[in-house]
């Protein structure tokens, strides 16, 4: 009898230990999962799909005559990042005191709900404080510092979860401006361009840099690519599926570089060198990449050949001189900033079918078939969305001083900063 019941019990244990063992192997799948951002989101550099489009988002047109309302406005030290909503939160990232750091704010009164230290200050002649846009990827922020100090921070607390030193792992030497671009989170893996060390022999000096992808709940390295000559640039990767092949694209000092999720090399192709905008997927096969100088700006095309893919140039210009801002791209045409004109460019042809003066060298996104624009003195601009011709339809001035982060939509409100304070408006 004794026997039978150790028995028993010993059967007992085994299915209920099975039964906890396919629990946690579930939950584990379910955390690696790739988290879709809800319908009416930003949480990452350039919105959902990191195009400058926010889908979903009505609003009247024109807005009132004097302006949008304020719902709140705070001081947030210097920086340039973009804000990122998800979870009903704003994150921001900014300096303060010689430090850099991350924060959580209520979307509807600015209150700030917790902050974390990401690394020293950026101190440079075009602005202080981080450039690089937090990605919020399910319960999770991802944060890089100017510095290269990469983080993994809880965004309920705000806790570290993980991070990394990119001096420590890739011997990187900090940007001239520090580092800029924006992590990407795909599936299970989160990947950014993280530099490399500057050799100097015999009074010449050789840049390289690398491109790594990690694991996006440890921080472990999953895999890296270096590149040399090439140093790490402020330009924010791309991610699409191309011929059923899905892709990481890089715009790097030098060429495009697409990834497969392994890290395997699929194809690179020559660029003009200066590059800071992202490259713009146009018509699901083609990317609009542009230099920030008078190399130009040049529209590729990517086909599959066999077991290979092909890259070829469809034309390559002038036409568009995108500096800190990126272009987006709707129904054939697209829409940016070359310097201080904001142009609408026919991606048939290479040309431009307008040109409009007066807002500097803005920035620009998309949201209910309308162009809103931030000068770089912080006008917001209403525009009509048309290759036909430039109307504006609304204007005010909503910041002072030097804007140069592009505006955020999220929930029925937008978001602005400078390098100051951060307001945030209603929208009708």
């Amino acid at each position: 009898m004794m026997n039978v019941n150790v028995t028993i019990r010993f059967l007992a244990l085994l299915l209920l230990s099975a039964a906890l063992f396919a629990c946690s192997k579930e939950a584990v799948v379910r955390q690696v999962e790739a988290v879709e951002p809800q319908p009416r989101d930003w949480n990452q550099f350039r919105g959902p799909d990191r195009n400058g489009i926010a889908d979903g988002e009505t609003f009247q047109s024109p807005w009132p005559a004097e302006g949008l309302t304020p719902i709140w406005k705070v001081a947030a030290g210097p920086g340039f990042s973009s804000p990122a909503y998800a979870r009903n939160r704003i994150y921001n990232m900014f300096s303060s005191d010689s430090s850099e750091f991350l924060a959580a704010l209520d979307p509807n009164t600015g209150a700030e709900i917790w902050r974390t230290n990401v690394g020293s200050e950026m101190q440079e002649m075009m602005g202080d404080g981080p450039r690089s846009t937090p990605t919020i990827d399910g319960d999770m922020v991802y944060a890089l510092g100017s510095y290269g100090g990469f983080f993994a921070i809880n965004a309920t607390d705000g806790e570290v979860r993980w991070q990394v030193r990119l001096e420590e792992l890739f011997q990187s030497a900090t940007p001239r401006r520090g580092f800029c671009t924006s992590p990407l989170v795909d599936g299970d893996l989160v990947l950014f361009e993280v530099g490399g060390q500057v050799e100097t022999v015999d009074e010449k000096r050789t840049f390289h840099t690398n491109i790594a992808a990690f694991d996006k709940l440890t921080g472990e390295k999953r895999w890296s690519f270096h590149l040399t000559p090439g140093s790490a640039g402020p330009s924010s990767p791309l991610v699409t599926t191309i011929d059923s092949v899905r892709q990481y694209i890089f715009a790097t000092s030098r060429k495009l570089i697409s990834f497969g999720v392994d890290g395997t090399v699929l194809w690179e192709h020559p660029i003009p060198p200066g590059v800071i905008a992202m490259p713009v997927l146009v018509d699901g096969n083609k990317i609009f990449v542009s230099s920030s100088t008078d190399q130009g700006c040049k529209l590729v095309e990517v086909t599959s050949d066999a077991d290979s893919m092909r890259v070829t140039d469809l034309w390559a210009n002038r036409v568009l001189r995108n500096h800190f801002s990126s272009s987006l791209y709707h129904d054939g045409y697209l829409y940016g900033f070359s310097n201080a004109q904001l142009r609408c460019v026919d991606v048939k042809t290479g040309k431009h079918t307008w040109v409009k003066r007066g807002y500097g060298k803005g920035s620009l996104i998309m949201a209910n078939d309308h162009l809103i624009i931030i000068s770089d003195r912080g006008k917001l601009v209403l525009g009509n969305l048309s290759p036909e011709g430039f109307e504006e339809l609304s204007a005010f001035q909503a910041l002072k001083g030097k804007s140069w982060t592009p505006p955020v939509i999220a929930d029925g409100k937008i978001y602005l900063r400078n390098l100051e304070e951060m307001v945030c408006y209603d929208l009708p």
